[in-house]
This record gives structure tokens, sequence and C-alpha cells, in this order.
């Protein structure tokens, strides 16, 4: 009871001694994204009676081994429930109270972005020879089967996992999942590449139906094949996709009906390939990682997760994407891009159809094409003047439905053409600056030629960061 003060006769009553309510901050050590469960800690003004684990409020996650250090201090670990979407805590008010009865005031909401590996090995420990089969992931989750033929050891060089001699020794050593993956769209591998010492070495990463393959070709799947260039591999056939240093994370990204190829090099994640069709059905992958031979390499860690969007659709990260494209229309897209553009031959053939792309105007262009004999051709124009790069003769056939593929990147050109589910490199020009700034495509179709699907993917972008949030 309140004292009270008398005055004239007529009783005045005072105030509580404590009529403060008590404060809460929700806090943890743990860092930005979570990829398992972590600690919060609840930290109240003062101490307080009837606060239990069912006070924490959480979205995206449930508490466990609540924890009353002291009368004002308390600690839960929360477990995330799914990937890609944040996890939140927070103390509504009125939950409990403290000495006085003042119940508690609502507290901040703690929230951290949320990875949920599938798979996930860091290759933390020394191991070996042997290795052991199945080896646990570390720091998981996951397990990996090792089959080896020759001994083969973990030891651990800063961040750095070596493959031969002291280290891994991947000469006929092959680790694969134990358990496949589902397909869905969106799911990603990625590995850490460091360093390979000797050119024309098989170092093959990605989705796979079966257990790896014996020898130096892919029975079929999903693979990365990276000696002096990384090369993109479906069924036995492999197709070189850049040049120059190779070094660093790769990414294999499935969509629903194939893949998208990232690298990072130099801390930029770039967009090297992507694949619309799959040449074999997937329908549990492996992830797998395998090393012939005795050369040195060097690799860091093996990550399978699920991506949200846009990486979950066939073409979320295209900066331009019509159905068909209209011929003589301008188009706006990015300069250094992947650039695609469906066509089907007439019958018989006859006329030409292009695919411009750095156009500035109808006198100053780059154009990748198939002329009226089907022959594939690349040329810049300049001042309405045109330079032929690239000829191969006899490519396109009448009838037939392609893909014309432009790689741009500077004052690089990679082309290539899709014929069914089969990529072929037609060619590379290279030092070559003209119109290297201009973001702007036009298909121009002959009488005959039929246009389908135009696609412009950016070779980086902001949102490829997303791949490597760790």
């Amino acid at each position: 009871m309140g004292r009270s003060l008398a005055i004239l006769g007529v009783p005045v009553l005072g105030g509580k001694g404590d009529v403060i309510a008590p404060t809460c901050v929700v806090s943890s050590a743990a860092g930005d994204p979570v990829y398992e469960a972590f600690s919060v800690t609840f930290t109240f003004s003062e101490d307080v009676t009837g606060f239990v684990i069912g006070d924490i409020t959480v979205t995206n996650g449930a508490a466990s081994n609540f924890v009353a250090v002291s009368g004002s201090v308390y600690t839960a670990d929360i477990t995330p429930t799914l990937t890609n979407i944040p996890v939140t805590v927070k103390v509504n008010a009125g939950v409990c109270t403290d000495a006085a009865g003042n119940p508690n005031e609502a507290s901040n909401t703690l929230s951290r972005d949320v990875i949920l590996y599938l798979l996930r090995d860091e290759f933390i420990t020394a191991e070996g020879p042997p290795l052991a089969s199945p080896r646990t992931c570390e720091p998981g989750p996951g397990t990996l089967t090792v089959a080896e033929l020759n001994g083969a050891t973990i030891s651990i060089a800063g961040d750095e996992v070596n493959m031969t001699g002291n280290g891994i020794s991947y000469s006929d050593c092959q680790l694969y999942t134990a358990v496949a993956f589902p397909v869905v769209a969106g799911l990603m591998a990625s590995f850490d590449f460091i360093y390979i010492a000797a050119p024309n070495t098989p170092f093959i990463f990605g989705f796979h139906n079966t257990t790896p393959h014996v020898g130096n070709k892919p029975l079929a799947g999903w693979i990365t094949y990276t000696s002096v260039s990384p090369r993109v591999a479906m069924g036995a056939s492999w197709y070189d996709v850049t040049s120059g240093a190779t070094y660093g994370t790769l990414y294999v990204v499935l969509t629903a009906a194939g893949a998208l190829w990232f690298q990072k090099i130099s801390g930029t994640i770039k967009l090297i390939f992507q694949t619309t069709t799959l040449p074999t059905a997937i329908t549990t992958p492996k992830i797998f990682l395998v090393r012939h031979y005795a050369s040195l390499g060097r690799g860091g860690f093996i990550r399978v997760r699920q991506l949200p969007a846009p990486f979950d659709t066939d073409y979320g990260i295209a900066a331009l994407d019509v159905n068909p494209g209209v011929s003589g229309t301008l188009y706006t897209a990015v300069a250094n891009a992947i650039h695609d553009l469906a066509v089907t031959a007439p019958n018989p053939l006859a006329n030409t159809c292009e695919l411009r792309y750095r156009v500035l105007d109808d006198n100053n262009y780059w154009t990748a094409y198939f002329d009226a004999t089907g022959a594939f051709k690349l040329d810049s124009v300049s001042g309405g003047v045109a330079t032929n790069r690239i000829s191969v003769a006899a490519v396109a056939t009448a009838g037939n439905t392609y893909t014309i593929r432009v790689i741009c990147d500077g004052t690089k050109h990679n082309c290539y053409t899709l014929e069914g589910t089969t990529w072929m490199k037609r060619g590379s020009e290279v030092n070559v600056s003209h119109q290297d700034t201009q973001t702007t495509v036009k298909p121009v179709a002959g009488v005959g030629w039929t246009l389908g699907r135009l696609t412009s993917w950016p070779r980086t972008a902001a949102a490829y960061a997303e791949l490597d949030k760790v």
C-alpha cells in the first residue's frame, strides 16, 4: 500500500514505490547469416519471474534448451526451420513481471538470414590414410562416400586442402554423397577450386545420377571440368566456355529444365554458361568430386544448398527475356552478357538470320548470324562496313532449329550454336574494341527464318552475391 498525506483532514494517495516496467534486449553472438541452431540471450533490466520458454516468439524456427542464467538473464537455442527465410526472435509485452508486479515491455526483434546446407564439408580435421568411408562432413551436414585406389590423406594448410602427396590424394580417389538430392529448381553445388599444377588433368565436380565414373569421361550428368580452362560437360562431350585463369569458386545451379554455371575469380562472380535442357534425366542427383592422375591440386570446400528466387526459375536472372523476339526490334539488355537467340532455318535455306548486339545504330554493331548457305559468322560493323571475324561453313541445315549464343566480356566474344542438346563452340574473337559499352540487341530475320526466344543474361550482377553468401 502506498503512503498517504492528510491535508485538511482529506487523505491523498501516493504512487507505488516501483512503477517502472522491466525492459528486455534480445541478442546473439551468431553471425548473419546462420547455418544451424544458434544461441540467443534475453537480458532484462531487472530480475523477473514467470519468464518461460513459451514466452519466446520465434518465426521460421523453434526455441529449445532454455536456461535461466540469473533472474535477469536467460538463454535459449534457436533452430531455424526453412532456408532463405529470415528467423526472428522476440519477447512480447506482459509475459513476465518484476518484484513489484510490473509487466515487461516488448523486446526488440532479433533477425538473422538463414542458409541451411544440404551438404557442407570444409575439410577441417587432418585424417588418413586411409580416409574413412563414409566420411562425416565438417562441420556438416552430410556424409561422403570415399572410393580410393591409392592411399589418401587430409592435411590442412591454412584454408587449403592439398590434393596429392600431403593432402587429399585424388589420384584415383573419388568422393560423392551417400544420399542423393531431389531435383528442385535452385539446387546449387559449389566447390572452392584453388590450384591445379598440370594442364589437361580432369578435375570433376557437379551433379550426377550415379556414383562417379571410371576414367576421365563422365557417364552422364552435370559436371565442371577444369584444366587450363573450365569446361561444361553434358554426357560424354566437353564444351570450352572461357579462357584464362580458372582458379576460384565454381557453382552449378539446377533450374527447372537445365543449369546455370558460375565462377568466382578475384572476388567477381560471373555467369560463364547456361544450359536450357538436361542431357539425361536427373531424378536423384549426387554431388561428387573426382581427381584422377597424380597432378597437384588444391581445394577448400564442397557445399550444396537451396537458392531463393530469382535462381529458382529458368530465366529469373536474365536482363532481357522475350519469347519470341521480334525481327527489327531494338531491345535493352547489358553490354557484357550471354546473348541467346533461338531460330528455325527455312527449307530450303535462303537469306540470313542475325543476332545483332552492342548496337549503336544501323551502321555500328556486332552481329552473329547464319548466312544463306547455313554458315555461321561473326562480323563487326563500323560505319556500315562489315569485317568478318569468325566463319564456319555448313552449320545450319534447312528446317532445323538452333540457338545462336554470344558470350561477351569486354573485348572478348565467344560464339556457340545449339542444336538439340548439343552446344558447339564456333570460335572466339579477342582484343577487338568496338561498341564495348552499348547495351542494346536486335534480332533481324530474313524471309523464311522463324525467331524464337531472345534472352540476355548478365555476366556479372549484384544478385549473384547470393551464390557466395557464407
